[in-house]
């Protein structure tokens, strides 16, 4: 009976010792996913730092066109009236 009886707690202990492991693989895995989704979230921040930066960039350099644009028309039609 005591043979029994040490086989069972050996067995219960195994059986709590392989569900540690797994809970803790299991843990592991969730703060990958964790890991890997916040690192998701700081490049799309990045992504539409980016993005807001050149449209910036971009309606600068469309704003500085259109000044000279209109530069060049003045100049222009200066030069008509003065022919």
């Amino acid at each position: 009976m005591r043979e029994y009886e040490r086989i069972r707690l050996k067995q219960r202990q195994q059986q709590k010792q392989e569900q540690k492991e797994q809970d803790q693989i299991k843990k592991d895995e969730q703060l990958h996913q964790l890991e890997l989704e916040r690192e998701g979230n700081r490049m799309g921040r990045n992504n539409r730092r980016a993005i807001q930066m050149a449209q910036a960039q971009s309606d600068g350099i469309g704003g500085e066109y259109t000044k000279l644009k209109d530069q060049l028309e003045d100049l222009q039609n200066e030069a008509r009236k003065k022919v």
